[in-house]
């Protein structure tokens, strides 16, 4: 299982059950704890602050990493 919580760094943690998702089997543990952070960030950019909408074009600088590779699936 994946989720997302505050206050996560310690050694137990709770959160809502909407913020928990099935692994991947694809994924190593270390791959599956990064893809919360980079699309919420990658929404937060382009929802939050850009306001983007369909139909709008968008230039994602650096799409080669994490936060950029989320930011085209979720422009796309």
């Amino acid at each position: 299982m994946i989720a997302l919580s505050s206050g996560c760094f310690g050694t137990f943690t709770t959160t809502r059950a909407v913020w928990v998702a099935a692994k991947p089997a694809g994924l190593s543990f270390v791959e599956a704890a990064t893809i919360p952070l980079v699309f919420l960030t990658a929404y937060y950019g382009l929802h939050h602050l850009a306001k983007i909408k369909a139909g709008e074009r968008v230039l994602i600088h650096s799409a080669a990493g994490g936060v950029g590779v989320a930011a085209v699936q979720l422009a796309l």
